[in-house]
């Protein structure tokens, strides 16, 4: 597939397009063995989400995701920890002003079309963060609104849906034990670098999501055949189905 310019899927203004394949139970050892990928080479993070599940005569609704926000609090050994407010889908026309694409924050804010089953936009904001503060919010009954700032606050207020508490009532879902390898593989280099992370975390769940980003949505389709072959070579055969988020906050809340 030749690259292109033109970006009809990706109609509005962003950074960029991160696509994401996943893979989960059997699958994650074919993974790992397909790229060699090991334990000691890999960046370690435990990573909490939070939010609340219900049950009623549809099923179970989280509360947050189905409407569209993500909260996320990340270790990260021998780096800098984080704290993530991310809205998926975004609202495009909401996202002005400050939170137009490219506007500079604080924190790393991006608007960027995730492009795994489907293209959804997506806008996120990471804060810093201590290893003290993420342990006195998820063991100690500290204010979850505590690890986040004021501008990302004002990020799920202002282009968010209409929560009235987003950050009370909730529960913790983790730890999650991550692990990440970032890859220079055949003609995936530099920009298209190929980003492996595994999640384990409790019953023994695990799984495997390989990404990588465009900066240029109109070279994005190119990247994800070249990703495609790459898989296609390795006879690896991604998972259909709801993102690894999803999975996980309905396994550890459910």
């Amino acid at each position: 597939m030749s690259e292109t310019t033109s970006t009809p899927d990706f109609p509005e203004p962003s950074d960029g397009v991160e696509i994401k394949f996943s893979f989960s139970a059997d699958r994650v050892p074919a993974v790992l063995d397909s790229f060699g990928l090991r334990e000691e080479s890999a960046k370690r993070m435990r990573i909490f989400f939070f939010d609340a599940l219900s049950r009623d005569d549809g099923g179970s609704r989280l509360r947050l995701l189905e409407q569209g926000v993500i909260l996320r609090l990340r270790h990260v050994v021998d780096g800098p920890d984080n704290s993530t407010l991310k809205l998926r889908p975004a609202v495009a026309e909401r996202l002005t002003g400050r939170w137009r694409a490219g506007s500079p924050h604080d924190g790393d804010y991006r608007v960027e079309y995730d492009w795994g089953a489907r293209r959804v936009l997506a806008a996120s904001l990471d804060g810093r963060i201590s290893a003290d503060d993420i342990e006195e919010v998820v063991a100690e009954g500290r204010p979850l609104r505590d690890a986040f700032s004021d501008e990302q606050v004002a990020l799920v207020r202002e282009c968010g849906p209409p929560i009235t508490e987003p950050f009370d009532g909730l529960h913790v879902a983790g730890p999650i034990s991550a692990r990440r390898w970032d890859l220079e593989v055949g003609d995936l280099r530099g920009e298209s670098a190929l980003r492996v992370e595994r999640w384990a975390y409790e019953g023994d769940r695990s799984f495997v999501e390989l990404s990588l980003r465009s900066e240029d949505p109109g070279k994005a389709a190119d990247r994800r055949a070249r990703l495609m072959d790459l898989l296609e070579r390795r006879h690896l055969t991604p998972d259909q189905g709801p993102t690894k988020t999803e999975t996980v906050l309905r396994d550890l809340l459910s």
